[in-house]
């Protein structure tokens, strides 16, 4: 029992000295498992390469359209005039029935007074909330797969805690039996020490369960199956002071938007700005004089102003929109940033008193480790109930179990630091 006590107290001590450096490289696969797993990543990275492709339509604008025509039409009647001596009358056709027309045309965008430019920083700026979206899902989801990671890692340990109190309960109810079966203890005794034993095998059977639950929950979203983790210690113990959220995806993300708010303002604002084009085209067709059936090479070239004079008052209701839109993308980034303040002052309050707490649990726990060998002692002796030795038990249980706790929510609130400070650990 000795033995055991101070192998448990060297796990825990050796546990929380070790667990100070970044993550493990299995944490790490699995994330990048989890990446390529969550079907939520594709959706997110489909959406990111289509905000590509939208901004180079937006630049597409600026380039010419050529297009290519061919068309046949037949016409009657068309225009014709007679002269020449009666009998003697000649028809002048000045366009045949049939007419064809084979053309290559041009048109494109020499001057809009910034509009295009406009929708194309637009456009750049949606793209850019895709691919935030898509790093703070990313960040969600490493951060989420960590938690269970470490949460595995917790409920293994306890699980050994566990199986060790069995074995020493066991090894209280063999020799409970042993002393009813002499008449030295009374049969209270032993069906207290039958009731403590079974207890602990059904707080193992609720750990197996747990793991179980958790190795569930990793396979969706890694697909990695049956899960078995080799980390014996929580790798997150400490984290930088003076967190700042500065770099949160989230945060980038809620900026993000008030830029595209922006950007559409400015596309608004140009709503009504004249555009000044060229068109151009060259082909054959036939309907020229004097054989109007010859197809012919023609060609032709030229510029227009477009100016939009009145649009019904949309271009000042659309305005109006997009400063609405403004607004409330600003305060959608103040909300997310006051939230994110909040968190991590709790986050680092938490890890506060789990340092706290776990300097705290190894004395209690040598002091539960000594009670119990007491009672050991005394019960051999015959100077104390087996009660004395299961509330001893207990209490060695809980400590144990209650540093373990401990360490792992320090891990967690570390956790929590990090992702909301916006760090990558994968």
């Amino acid at each position: 029992m000795k033995k055991l006590s101070i192998f448990l107290l060297f796990i825990f001590s050796v546990g929380f000295a070790n667990g100070q450096g970044a993550a493990n490289p299995e944490l790490i696969a699995l994330v990048q498992k989890a990446f390529d797993y969550y079907p939520r990543f594709r959706e997110l990275e489909a959406a990111a390469q289509s905000s590509a492709i939208k901004v180079d339509m937006a630049r597409g604008q600026r380039l010419p359209v050529v297009s290519s025509q061919a068309t046949f039409q037949y016409l009657y009647p068309v225009a014709e005039v007679s002269f020449g001596a009666p009998g003697q009358e000649q028809t002048l056709q000045f366009q045949p029935h049939d007419n064809y027309n084979v053309a290559l045309n041009a048109s494109g965008l020499i001057f809009d007074f910034g509009k295009t430019k406009a929708q194309i920083e637009k456009a750049i700026a949606e793209a850019q909330i895709s691919k935030g979206t898509l790093d703070a899902q990313r960040q969600a989801i490493a951060y989420q797969v960590a938690q269970i990671y470490y949460g595995l890692v917790f409920l293994k340990k306890s699980l050994t805690v566990q199986e060790s109190q069995l074995k020493s309960l066991q090894a209280n109810l063999d020799q409970v039996t042993a002393k009813h079966n002499n008449g030295d203890a009374l049969e209270l005794d032993l069906l207290n020490a039958q009731v403590a034993l079974a207890n602990a095998q059904n707080r193992k059977t609720d750990l197996l369960a747990s793991i179980e639950k958790q190795q569930a929950l990793l396979a969706m979203l890694s697909g990695v199956e049956h899960f078995e983790s080799s980390a014996q210690t929580f790798d997150f113990q400490s984290a930088e002071p003076a967190a700042t959220t500065a770099g949160n995806p989230e945060l980038a993300v809620a900026q993000a938007k008030i830029d595209v708010a922006e950007k559409e303002i400015m596309v608004n604002k140009k709503y009504l700005r004249p555009s000044l084009n060229y068109n151009g085209g060259l082909g054959f067709r036939n309907g020229y004089q004097p054989d109007i059936n010859e197809m012919r090479f023609n060609w032709g070239a030229g510029v227009g102003l477009t100016y939009p004079l009145y649009v019904g008052g949309r271009d000042r209701q659309q305005l109006h929109l997009s400063q609405i839109g403004l607004s409330a993308a600003q305060a959608a980034a103040e909300g997310v940033a006051n939230s994110l303040r909040s968190e991590i002052v709790q986050a680092e309050a938490d890890a506060k008193a789990s340092r706290a707490k776990l300097a705290n649990s190894a004395t209690i726990i040598q002091q539960a480790q000594t009670a119990l060998q007491l009672a050991d002692v005394r019960f051999e002796n015959g100077v104390a109930s087996n009660t004395d030795v299961l509330t001893a038990h207990g209490n060695l249980e809980q400590a144990q179990l209650q540093s373990l706790q401990y360490e792992y929510q320090l891990c967690l609130a570390v956790l929590a630091i990090e992702r909301l400070e916006g760090k990558r650990f994968w």
